[in-house]
This record gives structure tokens, sequence and C-alpha cells, in this order.
């Protein structure tokens, strides 16, 4: 007989539940399906959401600003040598299919070029409630654990300044971090079914050692989770000062597998295609060039290559070869000539690029000032002389000396000259 929770726990979706909640209690037990393995999930932290719904009181639709993740477009290969640069200062590898990696990286080099200050927000999303306003600057959008170490007091004092608390400032981090997916069953509530969980790397480098341990001492088989599944269980130790000993993993002999978690484990697996999936290129530019504070080269942020197949792109563009349409004559475009191909940095552009006769440092050589030292040269190309430093003002008199002065300036009267008698004068 159908009872009242089989209507209650029915689900028109296949996706599954998140586990997010569990370092509250510092540990949990889990379950791995055994279809599942764990992914390495590349995510671009710091990029909020804005989103609008309806207040459950009021029925009004309201602004909110939540955390977001966006899923990276970019290959592994490049996202594992992304800390990597050259001695100029460039990527060793850089990024050929996402945005934000190209956008992180651009600012980066304008705060190492000190083209824009290291705590100048970029960008900025409100909500209704102003509480949940992100601001973005630019050093913690590129910096890393150790940069911030390697800040001195003027530079902590500058970032306080600025509204960046350095205990905060991983709220603001751009770049992509890898993360585990991982489908499993929490042991003390499976009523919840398989359950995502995204978890940072140390989390799965140590699952990693629990499934290696037990493999070279139960054997490679037996020790296999998804063959012979097994207890493991997730600790988060929130006091540890080490960021990298704050997950520990460990497999939990005594736990005994039910039969409801069994049939969890070897039943369907929830779907993730939405949690693995880049995000949308064209949606993301927008968002950025509304909430964006300064000027930005968008065009040369989002010129990224595209990892879809082309022949994909014209077949949803093909029509019914049957359907005739009109053929319209139109007025033909104005040629218009098109600007130089060129990289960001002038330091990049062997082609578009020369070293300024003053500072030596790289330009453009259409430029008529030097960005790095105000050197002026003339449209062809040739150096201005300096500008001749008008001359100063003498300083300001003082009162006293107007005083003085001014009394200089008039010869005291000679009353003996006059022919009259002091007696006689009026004063």
């Amino acid at each position: 007989m159908p009872s009242i929770d089989d209507f209650l726990n029915h689900k028109t979706s296949d996706r599954g539940a998140y586990l997010n909640k569990w370092k509250e209690d510092g540990k949990v037990n889990t379950w791995m399906h055994t279809e599942c393995l764990p992914i390495a999930v590349w995510r671009h932290g710091g990029i909020p959401r804005v989103v609008v719904q309806e207040d459950k009181d009021t029925g009004e639709q309201v602004t909110r600003v939540w955390i977001g993740k966006a899923i990276c477009h970019e290959t592994e290969d490049v996202l594992k040598k992304q800390f990597k640069f050259t001695q100029q200062g460039a990527r060793e590898i850089p990024p050929e299919y996402c945005p934000i990696c190209c956008l992180v990286d651009y600012v980066r080099r304008l705060v190492n070029a000190g083209r824009i200050d290291r705590w100048a927000p970029v960008f900025k999303f409100e909500g209704d409630d102003e509480k949940e306003t992100v601001t973005l600057h630019a050093g913690p959008m590129f910096m890393t654990r150790k940069m911030y170490e390697d800040l001195d007091d003027d530079e902590k004092k500058a970032a306080k300044k600025a509204g960046v608390f350095v205990k905060d400032a991983w709220k603001e981090v751009c770049h992509a971090g890898m993360n585990y997916l991982f489908r499993v069953v929490d042991d003390s509530h499976p009523e919840s079914g398989v359950q995502i969980a995204f978890e940072p790397q140390s989390l799965g480098e140590s699952v990693k050692l629990v499934i290696s341990d037990r493999r070279q001492s139960k054997g490679v088989e037996e020790g296999n989770p998804l063959l012979n599944p097994y207890c493991i269980q997730w600790q988060y130790r929130e006091n540890e000062p080490d960021f990298k000993k704050k997950y520990h993993a460990l497999a939990i002999e005594k736990q005994q597998l039910s039969p409801a978690i069994e049939a969890l484990i070897y039943g369907p697996a929830p779907d993730i295609s939405r949690d693995i999936k880049p995000f949308n290129i064209q949606e993301m530019r927008a968002f950025l060039e509304e909430h964006a504070l300064i000027k930005l080269p968008w065009n040369d942020i989002f010129k990224v290559k595209t990892r879809a197949p082309k022949e994909e792109a014209r077949a949803d563009q093909e029509s019914d070869p049957e359907e005739t349409k009109p053929v319209l004559r139109q007025r033909p475009k104005p040629a218009v000539k098109a600007a130089p191909k060129r990289a960001p940095f002038p330091e990049d552009d062997d082609e578009h690029a020369v070293g300024c006769e003053k500072c030596e440092k790289a330009m453009w050589d259409d430029d008529v000032v030097c960005p790095h030292c105000d050197a002026r040269y003339t449209a062809d190309g040739k150096l201005l002389p300096d500008e001749p430093e008008p001359p100063k003002k003498p300083p300001m008199r003082k009162r006293g000396q107007k005083v003085e002065e001014s009394d200089a300036a008039e010869p005291p009267i000679d009353t003996k000259s006059s022919g009259e008698d002091e007696d006689d004068l009026p004063f």
C-alpha cells in the first residue's frame, strides 16, 4: 500500500541536494556512490550572482546578491600553471578559452605596471540590502595567500583604508580554483538521498590517501570503495592554523552498510550536468560590463577561442531547404578602416610597440605621450623637448613687512624746515 512518504519524496528531477553544511558539526560519515568517481572541477569564485526574487512576506520583487561560482572554460593543463610567469610578468601559458581568466590576468598586469592602484575598486554589485553589496578590488581579484603574507605594514594599512581586510579577502578571489565534486550519502541522513558536495583539494587528497592505504592493506579490489563500499569520515578542523591540515579523512571500519544506504549508492546517480557546465560567455560579459567601475578592453578580454565544433553552430543556423524567402536588397555598408590588432600591453606586441627614448619602457608606436614618464612626441614620432618650468612667484609678503614698507615709502615730516614751531602743529 502506498504511503504519504511516497508522495512527499517524489521528484520530477534527478538532481540531488547539496551536502554543504557538514562543517558546522566538524565531521560527517559518507558513503560514495558506486558509479561516481570524484571529479576535479575548476571554478571561479569572487564574482557573485545578482538575482531578483519574490519576497515571501511582502510578495514584492527584491534584488539579492548571492555568492557565485562560475565553471571555468579553460583546460586543466593551463590552469595548473596559472601562477607561473615569465621574467617580463606574462603568464607562461596564457588562457585561450576563458574570458574570466583573461580578465583576472589583465587586472593583475594593470596593477603590476602601476596603471591602477592595488586596492582600487574594479566591480561593484548591489542589491536592495546594503549589507549584501559586494565590491571587487583589483589586488584581491588575483592575489594568492602568499602575496598577502608578503605585504608590509604600509600596504596592510592601505588595504584596510580601502576597505579590504586580509581575513575576508578570499571572498574576492576570482582566479580559478580546483574542487572535487563528490556524490555521497550522509550515513546519519539517508533520507536526503545521494547528495552533491564540492570540497577543497585538500579533502580530496586526504580521501585519496584513505583509499590508497586501504587498497594496500585489504587488496586492490577489497579497498576500492566503488567495488566494496565502506564508510569514509570527513573531518573539518576549524581552529587549525595551517589551511592544508584543516581537512582530514579516515575509513570507519565499524560502520555497517544499511539496506537504505545500499539501495542509494547502487541506485540512480544525481544529475550534475548543470554543476559542471561552463558559464555562458555572452551573459557573463553583459553582467560584468553592467557592474564595472573602470574602463576595460572588453573586446580583447572576451576575444577567446571556442571549444564548440563549428559544424554544430552552422547546423543550428541552417534553415529548411524547402522554405523559400524573398531576397531583399541591402544598402552596402561603408568601408571602415579596422584598428590595428594589438596585444593588451605593448611589451607583449613586437609589431606595434616601441621603446620610449627617455625612460626606455614599452609604449605604442602611435602614442604621443609616454604612459610611464610623460615624455611628449610629435605625430611622426619625434621627441619634443621638455617644457620649461614656469617662473616661481615671489613669496608673499608678511603682514608686518607690508607695514614697514609703507612707513619707509613716506618720508618723515621735517618740522624744523617748515618754519613752524612744534607747539603749533595740529597733532
